[in-house]
């Protein structure tokens, strides 16, 4: 990131107040790096992150992935780099509750290439595999517990061998579940590089 801005308004029409969310922020992470970022509420840490991902569009400045400046790319573009080169972790789990553990793992592969999509399943077995939940697979969300709906979600973020890993989470989304689980399945999974998480 170099010198990115985000400014929202508040207010009626004609009186909105501006609102600094992000200022003048230069940020870059590398591979391999693990960065926390922390806050009260209300400080920027979510927009600061969905400016990363290309979620919102910074009011000024340039955001880069792998030497990319993504708001020179059309939207198809930027969401088909968001699906290949970053995983997601949201707050919620966001599991599809009509599909079984190994169909919502493989649910980023639907929208990457053809060319990837041959072996998604077998990649989404693997991955369960390696998050403990080999014997789950055919499960449906609701009979999972919270801790094994996490799992799945790493699973779910890495299955595209992403460059970069985005976690959110307001809960205690376990550190030793992260060193055990999702940095050995990032080593196994990333063809070139691995992941830089935030």
């Amino acid at each position: 990131m170099r010198q990115v801005t985000k400014r929202y308004y508040r207010g009626k029409r004609g009186e909105q107040i501006p609102v600094m969310a992000v200022d003048q922020i230069d940020l870059k992470i590398k591979p391999d790096e693990f960065l926390v970022i922390t806050g009260r509420s209300g400080c920027g840490k979510t927009t600061l992150l969905n400016l990363i991902a290309g979620m919102a569009r910074p009011s000024s400045g340039q955001v880069f992935v792998d030497d990319v400046d993504i708001w020179t790319l059309k939207d198809e573009e930027i969401s088909g780099l968001r699906n290949l080169k970053m995983g997601f972790m949201f707050q919620v789990p966001s599991l599809i509750p009509t599909l079984t553990v190994l169909d919502n793992v493989a649910v980023p592969t639907m929208f990457a290439p053809k060319e990837t999509q041959g072996d998604a399943y077998e990649r989404a077995r693997q991955a369960l595999e390696a998050v403990g939940l080999s014997q789950q697979m055919d499960t449906f969300p609701r009979h999972l517990s919270s801790g094994e709906e996490k799992r799945v979600v790493i699973a779910r973020a890495l299955i595209n061998k992403p460059r970069v890993l985005r976690l959110m989470s307001r809960q205690r989304i376990s550190t030793s579940l992260l060193k055990r689980k999702s940095w050995p399945l990032s080593r196994k999974f990333t063809a070139v590089g691995r992941p830089s998480y935030w």
